[in-house]
Parts: C-alpha cells; structure tokens; sequence
C-alpha cells in the first residue's frame, strides 16, 4: 500500500479508477435508476467483460443477492484523500458483476485486496440497462 503523508502527519492513499477505461453510460441523477444518489455506470471500452480494480487497499464488507444486482461493498484499510481534499476512510460499493462466488470466497478468508489487485468484472446482474 502506498501511504502519502500531509504536512500534518496525516497518512492517505491515493484512490485510483477501478477500471483501464472511463465509459460513463449512466452519471449522478441519470435518466435510469441513479435519481437521488451519487453513483455512476461505468462500461469497459467495448461490449466484452472488463475486470474491475481494487481503487485503493480495501477489505469487503457486505452484500446483496443476484437480483438486486450482486451489490458489495468494501471499505478501505486506510484513509484516502477525497477530491475536496479531506481524508477518511472510504465505503464503495460495485454492482452488476455477473459471478461475486470468487471474490467472497477471498473475503471469507479475510484477503484484503491490494490497490489495483483485480477483484471483479463489469457485468449485467439485476437491472442493468446497458
């Protein structure tokens, strides 16, 4: 894990995109299902199966079913510096991957996934619209 330090002492990581390309099908407030929250659709950079990315040192959390779209959550292992320059420490949640067996099988050994360590793929689980 890569620890930045403030001038106050303070130490952070850097968060890192989850995926090698930006294709935003859906932002905040979108058409769909994002009314309200502050989430984002995010598609690989053609119609395969693009892996997903740890954004920085995170442990999972919980999840929900299929149905719901295979919905985890992770928190990170160590504050991270957000966008407005305050650091704390991060919940995200990933949905719509198609098969979440292998990363809860990690989870349930206590792995903790490594920043940038591929965890998950993009996929079409519960209501996806893309």
């Amino acid at each position: 894990m890569a620890l930045t330090k403030t001038k106050d002492g303070k130490t952070y990581e850097l968060l890192r995109f989850p995926m090698k390309t930006m294709n935003i099908t859906q932002g905040n407030n979108g058409q769909y299902s994002h009314q309200g929250v502050n989430a984002l659709d995010i598609a690989g950079k053609d119609t395969g199966i693009e892996p997903t990315f740890a954004p920085c040192s995170m442990r999972y959390k919980w999840h929900d079913s299929a149905a719901n779209g295979n919905a985890i959550f992770f928190e990170s292992t160590a504050p991270v510096m957000f966008a407005d320059g305050t650091i704390d420490y991060a919940t995200f949640m990933f949905i719509h991957d198609n098969y979440i067996g292998d990363i809860l099988a990690l989870a349930n050994k206590g792995h903790v996934f490594a920043q940038w360590e591929e965890f998950g793929d993009e996929g079409t689980a519960g209501r996806a619209t893309g």
